[in-house]
């Protein structure tokens, strides 16, 4: 692997603090937009997605991953998953091919 294949993850910046990055997709805050929407325009573009759990998601087709992950109070679902995602991965073409790989 080269520097320039290796994937890029950032998190969310915690509770209470301020932020001046904004982490988008399709126009939207991935760190303060609702999460379900985000997945939507995910597969309105036609991409699927995979959980390994309810608090992991990945598209694997085009490297994407995201994060629901914290220990922190913050605003959740009726499941309990916090509303926005807390952390976003872009990698390179094939990054989670190994999940579909049987």
């Amino acid at each position: 692997m080269t520097s320039s294949d290796r994937p890029v993850e950032l998190w969310w910046p915690g509770e209470g603090r301020a932020r001046t990055t904004r982490v988008l997709f399709d126009r939207h805050d991935v760190f303060a937009d609702p999460a379900a929407e985000i997945l939507r325009q995910v597969r309105e573009r036609g991409w699927s997605v995979t959980a390994a759990d309810a608090e992991s998601l990945v598209v694997s087709g085009v490297s994407l991953g995201f994060t629901r992950r914290t220990s922190q109070e913050v605003p959740r679902d009726v499941a309990g998953l916090p509303l926005s995602f807390t952390s976003a991965l872009v990698a390179g073409a094939g990054y989670y091919d190994f999940l579909t790989t049987t």
